[in-house]
């Protein structure tokens, strides 16, 4: 996508902002590139937007878990459970939010492990996490050998949707 390609879909998306923010409402789902494919989990009832180019796998032993490769470099994990302990709301591998970000219509907790995370022998990548509770559901995205999300990374998170509780 070209520099001037990128700056008309920001200015796109800054208009629609500023148009939600003067009227009160939010359109379904931010623009995107008119080839990207949604993802839908009827199970866990969220569904988000990728561009062709990426790729989305879903571990077939858990539908919970899903990785989503934007690049080769900057995978990140979707990690859904129904069953959690309330106390695993507040933190992410033993660490405590460092604050919260507002991606889309969500608001995230986040989390930033940049020495990884360490267990008795031996320390992972950094590590970069995102985390929300909704209807019941914790959501856990997690950004391996990163310190916060790149842009792609931001525009498929802003497309990112729970169905309300039934």
């Amino acid at each position: 996508m070209t520099d001037i390609a990128k700056m008309n879909r920001q200015l796109h998306l800054l208009f629609l902002i500023s148009l939600a923010m003067m009227t009160g409402c939010q359109p379904a789902f931010p623009e995107v590139g008119p080839a990207w494919i949604s993802y839908k989990n009827p199970e866990y009832g969220y569904e988000f937007k990728y561009p062709t180019e990426a790729r989305v796998e879903v571990t077939i032993e858990d539908v919970g878990q899903v990785k989503v490769h934007t690049a080769m470099d900057d995978p990140f994990q979707i990690v859904v459970r129904g069953e959690y302990l309330p106390g695993e709301v507040l933190y992410y591998l033993d660490t405590a939010a460092v604050g919260e970000r507002t991606i889309g219509e969500n608001t995230w907790s986040e989390y930033v492990l940049p020495d990884g995370y360490c267990d008795a022998t031996v320390c992972s990548p950094p590590l970069y996490a995102l985390q929300m509770e909704a209807g019941n559901i914790l959501f856990t995205i997690t950004f391996y050998s990163q310190k916060t999300t790149t842009e792609l990374q931001e525009e498929i998170l802003a497309t990112f949707r729970v169905a309300p509780n039934p």
